[in-house]
């Protein structure tokens, strides 16, 4: 049933600061006198929220907190703590965090990140689509107008998966491996996608920005029957539970350390030494061609090195199947 939101402005409002009390209970009067209303006025809000099935408890003499079980995404809660360099937006639903970027791309500054607790359109590499349940996932896109050249920029892809698995390692106990060049895989089984998009200035080949889209399955859900055999959720393969907010905010500072250093290389011996290709008899894919080779390095590009019968060969693109686990 869906039901008549009652000042949707200030419900975030509360919902906000709820969520910034983490987990301690916040008094009716100190939320009326923080947000400059009247006491009746906060309890109309509780009741709208929690007529949008928003679990809220009440206990007298100490307030209202929000339930443990709960897991809202929350700009300010992010940024607490997230480097200057990012402006967070967060949205209920959009198609495609990176379309959605990508339409305002002209008016917007290098650091906005875009976050959705549900996408209706989400897409993946090759015109896959990318499944994007409300309340489950991490769905966002970051903009940036990177000041190095189009072939540095191309290691973006790889620089964000190991900022991915940065956060998963900090926040659970699992270990997840990298399927070049974009792919997070816990146990063999998908649980992250990336997408890096460019755009071009008119009349010359100078890139103008790039979107970095990165799609998590993060709490357990049934997946669709085509999605069971590959991918999965990042709780179904730990013991422990964690909030997107905070992954959020670690995934975002893991970038931006590499963003900033992108020239460097710094972070390329961590993404090769969470590779799970190295050594590995692959099929090659590139465009409707296929061929069989070893994987034999990453270079200092983020090139997949493989080896071809006796040629050793830089893939840059391409698509990589692995041979018998």
């Amino acid at each position: 049933m869906t039901h008549k939101i009652y000042n949707l402005a200030m419900n975030n409002k509360i919902l906000s600061l709820l969520l910034q009390s983490q987990g301690e209970f916040v008094s009716g009067q100190q939320i009326a006198d923080q947000l400059q209303v009247s006491r009746v006025s906060i309890s109309k809000h509780i009741r709208s929220l929690r007529d949008n099935g928003i679990e809220i408890e009440a206990v007298p003499n100490k307030g209202y907190r929000l339930a443990a079980s709960l897991d809202l995404l929350d700009g300010p809660t992010i940024e607490n703590g997230l480097h200057p360099f990012y402006h967070v937006e967060v949205v209920s639903s959009v198609a495609s965090t990176n379309d959605e970027l990508k339409k305002k791309a002209d008016h917007l500054s290098e650091g906005t990140v875009l976050i959705a607790d549900h996408q209706s359109a989400g897409r993946g590499r090759n015109g896959r689509s990318f499944y994007s349940p409300e309340h489950s996932g991490i769905y966002l896109s970051i903009f940036l107008r990177p000041a190095f050249s189009l072939d540095t920029a191309l290691k973006l892809t790889a620089a964000a998966s190991l900022a991915v698995v940065d956060s998963l390692e900090k926040n659970y106990d699992i270990h997840p491996t990298i399927k070049w060049v974009n792919d997070v895989l816990i146990e063999h089984k998908k649980v992250t996608g990336i997408l890096c998009e460019a755009g071009f200035e008119m009349n010359s080949s100078r890139m103008d920005y790039m979107i970095v889209g990165i799609g998590i399955n993060v709490h357990s859900y049934t997946m669709p029957p085509e999605l069971q055999s590959i991918a999965g959720c990042v709780e179904d393969f730990s013991t422990h539970t964690c909030k997107r907010n905070q992954i959020i905010q670690d995934l975002l500072n893991s970038f931006y350390t590499y963003y900033s250093t992108m020239e460097d290389n710094t972070f390329l011996p961590s993404y090769k030494s969470h590779s799970c290709l190295i050594g590995k008899k692959v099929t090659v894919m590139e465009g409707k061609s296929a061929y069989q080779a070893i994987v034999v390095d990453i270079d200092d590009q983020a090139r997949l090195i493989v080896k071809k019968g006796q040629e050793i060969l830089p893939l840059s693109s391409g698509e990589i199947h692995i041979r018998n686990y």
